[in-house]
């Protein structure tokens, strides 16, 4: 990707990511105890631990204690009770190489691309020991007139010549099936029209990176549309029972936009929401942005005797919420 700016893969100091900016929206003291309650970046074993003690101190009535309930919530989500746990997962083994590797392999298999590469190899073959033969014919003088191991020296170099040209015709072919692949790849994703610059399905690509505002983030897709703008996509893998985006996944899409701004000469103009039943194009407006920005700032001025200010919430929200039981705006809903 040519651009003034490559992809930065080092840590960055204080940085925050797009997933954050969605959370914070969605409840900023959810993003809070995800930052700073010791229990979510304790292991399991010291949570476990916690649990014992608390069972030790209150008895039956430890499931009733909110600090019980929410470190029980907590190994509910890491899978910690799942028979098939394991204390240390492993990611698949996977490199940013795979798809080019697929894409190889499907073009070595080609059969136009088979054929042009055997042609070659034969012609080479065949040019290299015409070669070799004359050499030796006219070393070793086995005939009186050198007409023959001329005119056998001249064939094989004729045929060598002919081998570069098959070799030529076999790098051209594998380029233009790998340039149909490409385009039937990006088709069969359903991206707009446009080159597929960045690609994070499995979500272990790098992120981009913004080193003026400090965030990071992985789309799923980032496609060069015609003018050169950078168009970013978000998949979300649910399904959505309403005509309109959640707030705060359209707010995701519009950091990665704001990401976006130091890899193009051109901001994006909008991005797109995609969800399982339907998908939205989510307009990159200079109100969205300073949202963006705003969420950001507050984000900095929390720490962890500085909770973000939160006066109401949505029951819905905090029944779903597993810190219900120890925040003070959820407690009772």
């Amino acid at each position: 990707m040519q651009n003034s700016k490559q992809y930065n893969t080092l840590p960055l100091k204080r940085a925050y990511n797009a997933t954050e900016i969605a959370q914070y929206e969605y409840c900023p003291l959810v993003w809070w105890h995800e930052q700073y309650d010791p229990a979510v970046h304790a292991n399991n074993e010291e949570l476990f631990a916690q649990m014992v003690e608390i069972e030790q101190e209150y008895g039956s009535q430890a499931p009733h204690v909110p600090d019980y309930q929410v470190i029980e919530q907590i190994l509910v989500r890491r899978g910690a009770f799942e028979q098939e746990y394991q204390a240390t997962r492993q990611l698949p083994e996977m490199d940013d190489e795979a798809l080019e590797e697929e894409y190889d392999e499907a073009v070595g298999s080609h059969p136009k691309v088979r054929r042009l590469l055997s042609l070659a190899l034969v012609m080479l073959s065949f040019g290299i020991v015409l070669v070799g033969l004359s050499l030796v014919t006219l070393f070793l003088k086995l005939f009186t007139a050198t007409m023959f191991g001329e005119v056998i020296f001249v064939a094989g170099i004729a045929l060598l010549i002919f081998s570069v040209a098959c070799f030529a015709l076999l790098f051209n072919e594998r380029r233009v099936q790998r340039e149909k692949l490409v385009r039937e790849h990006h088709q069969a994703l359903g991206l707009p029209f446009g080159e597929l610059m960045y690609e994070n399905v499995d979500g272990l690509g790098e992120p981009i990176t913004s080193d003026e505002h400090s965030l990071h983030g992985k789309p799923a897709y980032i496609v060069k549309l015609p003018d050169n703008r950078l168009l970013p996509v978000d998949i979300k893998p649910v399904a959505l029972n309403s005509m309109a985006p959640e707030s705060h996944h359209a707010l995701q899409v519009a950091t990665y936009c704001l990401i976006l701004e130091e890899y193009s000469e051109e901001p994006p103009t909008h991005g797109i929401l995609r969800y399982t039943d339907r998908e939205f194009p989510i307009e990159y407006t200079p109100a969205l942005r300073k949202k963006v920005l705003r969420h950001l700032k507050q984000m900095e001025l929390s720490s962890a005797e500085m909770p973000p200010a939160l006066q109401k919430q949505k029951a819905t929200k905090c029944r779903a919420c597993i810190y219900q039981p120890i925040c003070p705006v959820g407690q009772g809903k």
